[in-house]
């Protein structure tokens, strides 16, 4: 079972003059988040053993895993480089000389009884993330690499605590802002733009658990102030008796390297964002709804490029098509269908050869909308290589002629007179009706705008240009 951890520190509330405090009246909330993400590796931090993904428990596992003596970890490169990526990402400053301590505390799913971890020389210092949905920028304090523990289940049948070693020295990255955060929505935000970053630099999955105290230090409160004061915080607690890992060197970092790293760099959210609007003239939400489109998607391990994602889809159909025709139907048709039959998007549901073909023979107007929509929840369905010509005929979703189409509009002035009677009078709001039920007759074959204009040239033929 993967873990994706997000711990935030409220590190306190306190007494404030703000007259728009009305959530928690006299007090502002201060919040600064921590976020432990899985890794997106193959291997584990700190051995060869590949990382687990619900396997049987205990068989992806080494000796250093287990922490039997005299067993010396060997760092994973790959865990480096998305360490770096996310650096530059958020715009820290990406650390020319690490170190790793080794931070002691005794549980049954920690075999070495201390984590390895970067609380004193972390891998980057500084960095920001922009929050555009709420107009504000967090500060991020640093970004260190660390090891997962094991994972133990408690068997109440049993009355014992099973322990899988699996998860054991799994890297991990951990993201510390600073406490810039004053609402919930916030912090909301700032984790939903976080995984977006991670998933798109190829750190991590960025399915994350939030886990939530309201604070991890202990605190007195001064009466004659009002206010709390720090007595004692939990990272300083003597019981972790933090020291250098004797068995890691410090961990060494040339600007080349980092520059080389920073020239592979995919393009972020915001900058992607910023693109699709200037260059299509997408709207904010449609590119919001693009970009969010593959969170349901695996993640490549190790940095590797992702293929198939919604941009790249959008762009390649938008080839010689009008994108926002396009993005419409992505959004809307496309992602419509997928989530009703509880679907994640994925470019190998519809080819994009074949979903441009489609939007083309709306547009020609070989098929109408309606009978786009049916073509393509058929395609779904039925993942069908046929030619879509032999489709829509083998459907029945062809485009009527203006002869059918009279035919059918004759019908519904025969079988509704007294919409047609108030449309004569000159209530065109009732036109709809007569439009409707024409579409029903012809189960979407008709042409809604044509449709219209036939109906209201047939009822009110003076009117008509």
């Amino acid at each position: 079972m993967k873990r994706y951890n997000c711990l935030a520190r409220l590190g306190n509330r306190r007494l404030s003059t703000k007259a728009d405090s009305t959530r928690w009246p006299g007090w502002e909330s201060v919040i600064g988040i921590e976020v432990h993400a899985q890794i997106k590796s193959r291997q584990k931090l700190f051995s060869r053993s590949l990382t687990s993904n619900d396997e049987v428990p205990n068989t992806q596992v080494s000796l250093f895993d287990a922490a039997f003596p005299g067993t010396l970890p060997v760092l994973n490169k790959k865990c480096v480089d998305l360490g770096i990526r996310t650096a530059l990402a958020l715009s820290a400053q990406v650390q020319t000389k690490s170190a790793f301590d080794r931070k002691h505390y005794f549980y049954s799913d920690l075999p070495s009884g201390y984590q390895i971890t970067q609380n004193y020389a972390p891998l980057s210092k500084g960095g920001i993330l922009h929050l555009e949905k709420v107009g504000k920028s967090v500060r991020i304090k640093q970004v260190q690499l660390e090891q997962d523990t094991a994972k133990s289940t408690f068997s109440p049948a049993a009355s014992v605590t099973l322990i899988d070693l699996n998860r054991a020295g799994t890297g991990l990255l951990e993201i510390v802002s600073e406490p810039d955060m004053r609402t919930p929505e916030e912090a909301g935000a700032y984790v939903r733009a976080l995984q977006a970053l991670l998933r798109t630099v190829g750190a991590s999955d960025g399915n994350m658990e939030l886990n939530i105290p309201v604070s991890q230090e202990t605190r007195g409160f001064d009466e004659d102030t009002g206010q709390t004061f720090k007595l004692r915080s939990k990272e300083d607690a003597p019981e972790y008796r933090y020291m250098p890992d004797p068995n890691l060197p410090p961990l060494i970092i040339t600007e080349a390297y980092i520059d080389r790293i920073r020239s592979s760099m995919p393009e972020l959210p915001l900058q992607t964002s910023s693109r699709l609007q200037s260059q299509y003239g997408l709207n904010p939400r449609d590119t919001e709804v693009l970009l969010a489109m593959n969170a349901g998607s695996d993640v490549p391990f190790d940095g590797e490029p992702a293929v198939g994602s919604a941009v790249q889809y959008f762009e390649e159909a938008s080839k010689e098509r009008d994108p926002k025709a396009v993005v419409n139907w992505i959004t809307h048709d496309l992602l419509g269908s997928l989530s009703h039959r509880n679907e994640a998007f994925s470019a190998d549901a519809i080819s994009v050869e074949r979903f441009g073909e489609l939007i083309d023979l709306v547009r020609k107007g070989t098929i109408t909308g309606t009978s786009g929509k049916t073509l393509l929840r058929h395609l779904l369905t039925t993942r069908s290589t046929e030619p879509l010509e032999t489709l829509i005929d083998t459907l029945g979703l062809r485009a009527m002629d203006s002869s059918s189409l009279s035919d059918y509009c004759q019908k519904a002035i025969a079988d509704l007179p007294r919409e047609a009677g108030a449309v004569r009078a000159g209530n065109d709001k009732v036109l709809m009706k007569l439009v409707g039920y024409v579409m029903k007759l012809s189960k979407g074959t008709a042409d809604a705008q044509a449709t219209r204009a036939m109906l209201k040239d047939s009822l009110n033929p003076e009117k008509s240009p």
